[in-house]
Formats: C-alpha cells, structure tokens, sequence
C-alpha cells in the first residue's frame, strides 16, 4: 500500500501511510468557531488571562482552546507568546 496524497494549492501533501494503524487525533475537538469568540480569546490571552482560566471562561476544552491560540498565533495576532522556551 502506499501513501495516500491530497492535492491543494497545486501541491501534493503525503497523508499517512495505508497500513490500518492510522489514529485520528482529536476526533471529539469542535474545530469550528465564531469570530467574536476567537476575538475575545485573542483580547483576554494578549491581557495576560492564565491558560486555565481561559478554558473556563470560554467554556470550551483545553485543546480547543490550545487551537484557537494557535490559529491566532498563525494569524500574527498574539502579543504573549503560548508557551516558552528555556536553555539555550
């Protein structure tokens, strides 16, 4: 068997490899969300809210809370960083 291709953009994206151990991440995850939503997040984690009190506040579960922040993070749109890294 061999890897699975998906075409976009005029590019081809190898997918997994066919050999029935594929898993499916987060397949319980609401990708979908309302822009206000996605603007109050970007508001209140740029004001320094705690990741914890987040979710809470939002009522949503952490991982889509981590994507909202990283979707925003794509977007250029976070002042704070996510996460941080130390050593070198």
């Amino acid at each position: 068997m061999g890897v699975v291709k998906f075409k976009t953009s005029g590019r081809t994206i190898p997918m997994l490899r066919q050999t029935g151990n594929a898993r499916i991440m987060h397949k319980d995850a609401e990708f979908g969300i309302d822009e206000s939503q996605l603007d109050k997040i970007e508001k209140d984690w740029n004001g320094g809210i705690r990741f914890e009190d987040l979710v809470e506040q939002e009522g949503r579960p952490w991982d889509e809370i981590l994507f909202a922040l990283m979707e925003l993070a794509k977007e250029d749109r976070l002042t704070r960083p996510i996460a941080y890294r130390y050593g070198n």
